[in-house]
């Protein structure tokens, strides 16, 4: 990953970190109201937040990945061929897993292209996704 890619993990994990460990203090209370030592506490929402940053680092990644394969999709494969639909079934399966993504009308727009669509700004508009993520 480049540098800026990096930087923008690392912000996006700090704040999953921050919330996750919020929650995991919460449900460890919630789940044991007498009260533990605060050592305890802190030990069980460590091991929840680890979890759960892998999880979080895993969808990051997974998201660029969309996000590449889109935009190889729409610049490189010529529409109307055999690669052209086997990568376009895969993408809609990759999208039905990325809820952020699955409804964006600009991935959808680039998804039912035809030779006549253009998808310029769309394209831009997914450079920039990638960018932020």
């Amino acid at each position: 990953m480049s540098k800026t890619k990096n930087d923008a993990v690392s912000k996006f994990e700090e704040k999953l970190a921050r919330r996750l460990g919020e929650i995991a203090i919460l449900l460890h209370l919630a789940r044991h109201p007498e009260g533990d030592h605060a050592y305890e506490i802190r030990t069980k929402a460590s091991d929840i937040l680890f979890q759960h940053k892998r999880k979080g680092v895993t969808f990051v990644s997974n998201l660029l990945k969309v996000t590449d394969e889109l935009f190889i999709f729409a610049n490189q494969v010529d529409f109307g061929t055999q690669e052209y639909e086997k990568r376009k079934k895969l993408l809609e399966i990759s999208l039905e897993e990325c809820p952020i993504f699955k409804f964006n009308p600009h991935f959808s727009k680039i998804l039912t292209k035809d030779a006549n669509t253009d998808v310029k700004e769309d394209l831009i508009y997914l450079e920039e996704i990638k960018k932020l993520l």
